[in-house]
């Protein structure tokens, strides 16, 4: 076991510990690697009303495949079902709303916004980080 500090949202070693982590912190304390904590987050995202049930549910897994691949952990995916949008978004009028929930960190977020922004089939995507009650 080594003397951790939980210093806000990650663990720090003393420096006589150098050889388990990357490099030196504030207060003679080393970050040691992997251990931030995962966050929770919601991810929202609508696509296409054109998309078809099987093309929808490739894209779900290829957003979960994403996420556990980059660190990730996915808690539930949800399709909340076509839906009339608010305001158009280009010719469409509807569109597929899925609600992700997952435990993510930074490398798994980055990993996931790039896909859904280069994605024809996603509309507009949202992801959040939950509040930690």
């Amino acid at each position: 076991m080594w003397p951790a500090v939980w210093a806000g949202d990650t663990f720090l070693l003393p420096d006589s510990q150098r050889d388990a982590a990357p490099g030196p912190c504030a207060g003679g304390y080393t970050h040691r690697k992997g251990a931030v904590p995962l966050r929770a987050y919601e991810l929202v995202f609508v696509t296409q009303p054109g998309l078809d049930e099987e093309g929808l549910t490739g894209l779900v897994e290829r957003v979960k495949e994403t996420m556990t691949t980059n660190g990730g952990e996915v808690l539930k995916a949800e399709h909340m079902g076509k839906r009339h949008l608010a305001y158009p978004i280009g010719r469409h009028h509807e569109g597929h709303y899925v609600l992700v929930e997952a435990n993510l960190e930074r490398p798994a977020i980055t990993a996931v916004e790039r896909d859904l922004r280069l994605s024809e089939d996603v509309l507009r995507h949202l992801l959040v980080r939950l509040d930690e009650d």
